[in-house]
């Protein structure tokens, strides 16, 4: 009988660890897809143009923080990785470079707008 117990307890830790883990999110998705993440209201978006080009015009409630600056890793660290992240920039380098970065410091869910904030703006 006890075996039965510690089989049982076994399988019900397996089963809660299984359950918790949470596969990595990485993906580059279309336009409609960004503004139905966006819809959700949860995560963060970041767009990651110069403060000239974010001043210009920017999705509404993202942050501006820009690709090349000193600290920009620095910046990019201090965001909760276990939050979802939406990033973007103007065409899409800059935001797939930082979606690989993400990616190596351990965020769990990023969603990247490859045509950038000129694929988004126009039609």
């Amino acid at each position: 009988m006890r075996n039965v117990y510690i089989g049982l307890l076994v399988g019900l830790i397996a089963l809660a660890s299984g359950c918790t883990a949470q596969e990595a999110i990485y993906e580059d998705v279309t336009k409609e897809r960004f503004a139905e993440l966006l819809r959700r209201g949860d995560g963060l978006l970041i767009d990651l143009r110069t403060p000239k080009e974010y001043q210009e015009g920017h999705i509404d409630g993202s942050v501006n923080i820009d690709f090349f600056a000193d600290n920009f890793e620095d910046e990019i660290a201090k965001l909760d990785k276990q939050k979802t992240v939406y990033v973007y920039c103007a065409s899409g380098g800059r935001s797939g470079e930082t979606l690989k970065l993400m990616k190596k410091t351990g965020f769990t869910t990023v969603y990247h707008l490859p045509v950038g904030y000129d694929g988004w703006s126009g039609e």
